[in-house]
């Protein structure tokens, strides 16, 4: 792999030279100018069934020099309910449709009884068709920038300048592990759920750093287990243990292969990391995968504390499904709502990015406006904004959790498929920051606002017509003591409504006046010198045990009712609502 830009996902990026070479090495010598090539199995080096393969061969002079290649995740891929992800899939098979190496164009001509077979197995054909050609078309741009450069420069020149390329990322990756500490390292994390019963499931990882190389041993990791958290090794697992890399070197460093040149991964076949099929890998990105990238960055916060970031937003998404009965409409409907995340972590010298979302996402995803939301789909966007105090305190703190509050606007009673994680456990404060709060979603009907039904963070429950749903994420990690961060930078959180004025003295002990937030220096100098004398030594990272989010039990008052989504392992897949 030669480049991967800026604007993409770690967590689809990293390995796409996994997922390529297994496509490609199944036609062999059978591949020409003008094909398109397309692949989905997760055990042939992909992420997930959602996210699939497209890319073209670059030939110049007889001679395939490259391949272009796009992968995106798409909305709809043939899954039990009209989802990107079913959260209810036991294996591979019920996940949705699976796409062995497929050739979408042959010599330039597209293959009709290809893209009908694929079609045929989607509810959305026309958005789905679009969104395809999409991802065609970036690869068709990529290689016509890269043709360019092979008619000015020769195939010659640009083997030599690739190597050189992959040679530097090589050499500045290197550099930047010689300059950690070398040591053993230690670092867990947990996932929530696996939407089947078991709860705060472990990923442990040792690191080892030496010279110029990390070994990441995820021996200690759980067996594969039911549900969709599982990540295959060299799709999901290996793509985190890059980012992590990633993090912790110069950022400017050119992502390529070169980053791999330097990772020496352990992991048994048969865990949650590295699972083996049939067993399903849906949400392996935000699921195994994310946790890789928490643990390890806890364990490397020891190795090089200078860079390694405290934990992002655990991930919140909603898919919407209803009947839009807007005028002229009576159709089948779904929105899979990203807007709904928190932001990232804090590092070193600054504050979390408010965008960032989860750490495989690196800050990459675009969000749609308000506007568009609510003209493209039957619904109303009643409130979208800052959770006050819902990141991690620190010396730098991490970026504000969202609390969205949504209901539909025309549309029939809504299915909402959840996959919202911080419902058991935090985004890791580190380098002695604190964690991030949690996160939650209920439902409420506006007649009877103090009755409010809350669920856990993966599954299905129906929204009935003119209730409301709020889902609130957390915000990111802290890094460094919160005593030590500027108290000018305190009261202008506060202004900003980031954070409470009793946040403010509680957590950073800063004492403000309540109405103008004016410092009270001397009482904030009294206070800070109490606290430190009160709490003792800081942990690297923070929290050091599972199940420390409690944002949803703090909220419930005793009007409320709380409804785990997990599924009994021996129970059937439900029949879905819309799915006629």
């Amino acid at each position: 792999m030669v480049g991967v830009p800026d604007t993409a996902l770690p967590c689809q990026a990293m390995t796409l030279q996994r997922i390529m070479k297994s496509t490609a090495q199944f036609f062999d010598e059978e591949i020409y100018d003008g094909d398109v090539l397309m692949c989905n199995l997760a055990y042939l080096g992909n992420t997930h069934m959602g996210e699939p393969l497209l890319a073209s061969p670059v030939f110049h002079d007889g001679e395939l020099m490259f391949w272009s290649m796009a992968r995106g995740h798409l909305a709809d891929m043939g899954t039990p309910a009209y989802v990107p992800t079913y959260p209810y899939a036991k294996d591979l098979y019920s996940e949705g449709l699976k796409i062995p190496p497929i050739k979408l164009f042959e010599k330039g001509k597209l293959r009709k009884d290809v893209l009908e077979l694929y079609l045929g197995n989607l509810r959305a054909r026309s958005s789905s068709y679009g969104d395809l050609m999409a991802h065609v078309a970036c690869t068709w741009r990529g290689k016509e920038q890269l043709t360019s450069l092979l008619n000015t420069y020769g195939n010659d020149t640009i083997h030599l300048y690739t190597d050189e390329l992959l040679d530097y990322t090589s050499r500045m990756v290197g550099e930047g592990i010689r300059q950690m500490k070398p040591g053993i390292y230690h670092g867990v994390d947990w996932m929530d759920s696996n939407g089947y019963g078991t709860k705060n499931i472990p990923v442990r990882v040792k690191l080892i750093v030496e010279d110029d190389m990390w070994t990441v041993d995820l021996s200690d990791c759980p067996a594969q287990m039911i549900g969709t958290l599982n990540a295959s090794l060299h799709g999901t697992t290996e793509s985190a243990v890059v980012g992590s890399l990633a993090f912790c070197v110069d950022p400017s460093i050119p992502k390529n292969e070169g980053f791999h040149r330097h990772i020496n991964l352990v992991c048994p076949e048969g865990t949650i990391c590295s699972a083996t099929s049939p067993y399903s890998t849906q949400h392996s990105t935000t699921g195994a995968g994310e946790v890789v990238y928490r643990a390890l960055l806890r364990a490397a916060a020891g190795a090089v504390p200078d860079m390694a970031p405290a934990g992002s937003t655990l991930i919140q998404w909603s898919t919407y499904i209803g009947i839009d009965e807007r005028e002229g409409a009576n159709k089948l409907w779904a929105y899979a709502n990203f807007n709904e995340s928190g932001g990232g972590g804090a590092a070193k010298g600054v504050d979390g990015h408010p965008s960032m979302l989860e750490m495989g996402v690196a800050g990459a995803m675009t969000f749609m406006s308000t506007e568009m939301e609510e003209w493209l789909h039957p619904i109303k966007v009643k409130q979208q904004e800052v959770y006050k105090d819902a990141q991690g305190a620190g010396t730098w703190r991490g970026a504000p959790g969202v609390i969205t509050r949504v209901t539909g606007h025309g549309s029939s009673d809504l299915d909402i498929y959840t996959a919202c994680w911080g419902h058991e456990n935090l985004s890791h404060g580190t380098v002695g920051g604190g964690p991030g709060v949690g996160g939650t979603v209920y439902k409420f009907d506006p007649k009877e606002p103090d009755k409010r039904y809350f669920y856990s963070g993966l599954g299905k429950f129906q929204l009935q017509k003119d209730w409301e749903y709020v889902v609130i994420s957390s915000g990111g990690g802290g890094y460094g003591d919160a005593l030590e961060r500027a108290a000018e930078d305190v009261a202008k959180d506060v202004r900003d409504g980031i954070v409470s004025v009793g946040a403010a003295k509680t957590s950073y002990g800063v004492v403000l006046e309540p109405t103008t937030f004016k410092i009270d220096h001397v009482a904030t100098a009294d206070l800070r010198s109490v606290l430190k004398e009160k709490r003792g030594e800081l942990p690297l990272t923070s929290p050091t045990k599972p199940g420390t989010s409690t944002l949803r039990q703090n909220l419930m008052t005793e009007n409320d009712v709380f409804t785990d989504l997990d599924r009994d392992p021996k129970e059937d897949s439900s029949h879905d609502l819309y799915g006629q």
